[in-house]
């Protein structure tokens, strides 16, 4: 199934994915389920789903004469998630939004192992539901097939309808309302509540949004431990870093009493004519360009 969880940033979108995803690293168990049991991805245990998974992977290699390895675990994420586990170091297969889809001739896109957990942070950045012609057929093909593979795709953004209809459409849509640390008396988180509205359907939300209608069903999630131990929440810095890299940090003080010519030199109203958004038609004229160029590679 998928699933597409959706709160303004701060509001524990990383944290939550950390918290429901960190035991199947581990393999236990036993799992944490959403209070009312809502989030039927939560329901077999990590133990059990790596199992099915491997019994699935057993059936293919003698049924298509293929010979694929078995995982360590179900996980994969386009950020980092991390345990130690009987002293070992445990981390998720890195799966980037760029690299989900089925097969494509002229695309690169990575093939997760039946049975898999797909967490994909900040959907919106190749799924956007700005422009629905952008999603590739790869993507769109994968979100129609993907209980046929066994996997479930945990969709994550800041906005409640920026993704595309092939998402919004066929999926559980989940709130993230409000998260709770419980702390002990020296400050140190020893658990973490989240509080939730689930949405069935995209005409649900739809109708919350533009009345307030109670069209969803509440329940809560609760990680026992410090969830903020098994991710980075200062990931995505090493962007600013690669930039610093090539320009440096910024020192740069700002002049005053400059003349009016210097001033609009300065701080131009409109941006210079070399910054500016690729268009559309620019976009397909570029992919078309690559594809001829990786048709002539290969001929």
């Amino acid at each position: 199934m998928i699933y597409y969880f959706y709160a303004p940033s701060g509001h524990g979108k990383s944290a939550l994915k950390t918290a429901m995803l960190e035991p199947y690293l581990r393999n236990d168990f036993v799992v944490n389920i959403d209070k009312k049991g809502l989030l039927e991805f939560l329901k077999y245990s990590p133990y059990d789903r790596l199992k099915m998974a491997y019994e699935r992977i057993d059936y293919i290699n003698e049924a298509y004469g293929t010979n694929f390895s078995k995982p360590i675990h179900v996980v994969q994420s386009n950020e980092t998630i991390y345990t130690t586990d009987k002293g070992k170091f445990i981390q998720n297969y890195d799966l980037p939004g760029d690299k989900i889809g089925l097969y494509d001739e002229y695309y690169e896109t990575y093939c997760p192992p039946p049975g898999s957990i797909i967490a994909w942070d900040e959907t919106q950045k190749e799924a956007s539901g700005r422009d629905s012609s952008s999603m590739d057929s790869r993507v769109s093909s994968l979100l129609q097939l993907h209980r046929k593979w066994g996997l479930d795709i945990l969709c994550f953004s800041q906005r409640s309808t920026i993704l595309d209809l092939n998402i919004r459409d066929n999926c559980k849509i989940v709130e993230i309302e409000s998260m709770h640390h419980n702390c002990d008396k020296y400050g140190f988180i020893k658990s973490t509540t989240w509080k939730l509205k689930v949405f069935d359907k995209l005409k649900d939300l739809e109708r919350y949004l533009a009345t307030d209608a109670k069209t969803y069903k509440r329940t809560e999630f609760t990680y026992i431990g410090n969830v903020y131990e098994h991710f980075d929440s200062d990931e995505g810095e090493e962007y600013f870093v690669y930039l610093a890299k090539i320009r440096g940090l910024n020192f740069r003080i700002r002049t005053v009493n400059l003349t009016l010519d210097d001033f609009i030199k300065e701080r131009p109203y409109t941006p210079p004519d070399n910054y500016r958004k690729v268009t559309k038609a620019e976009k397909r004229r570029l992919e078309k360009t690559k594809k001829e160029e990786h048709k002539e590679d290969v001929a």
